[in-house]
């Protein structure tokens, strides 16, 4: 398993086909939020999840089945020093 980090900036997180088994969401210094979306680059195409987490609090979520992308994961991230974590096979 791997795991890719991002702290508050949207953008690519994977770039190609594959598996997540988790999403984890950091609240920053103030409420967060993220939508990830199967796409190589932008925020468009298919919405995957949306996850929000208060300031200071975390959320997550697993997959027993991993959520198979086509494309790839773009992050849209809001709220001051969140910190999210994708988990991959």
């Amino acid at each position: 398993m791997s795991r890719v980090y991002s702290r508050g900036d949207d953008g690519v997180l994977i770039d190609r086909p594959a598996r997540i088994t988790a999403v984890s969401l950091m609240g920053g210094t103030a409420d967060s939020s993220v939508i990830l979306y199967d796409h190589p680059s932008s925020a468009t195409g298919t919405k995957l999840i949306t996850l929000k987490a208060k300031s200071g609090e975390s959320h997550s979520i697993s997959f027993p089945h991993p959520l198979q992308t086509k494309s790839g994961v773009y992050a849209n991230i809001s709220g001051t020093s969140s910190e999210i974590y994708l988990f991959e096979e």
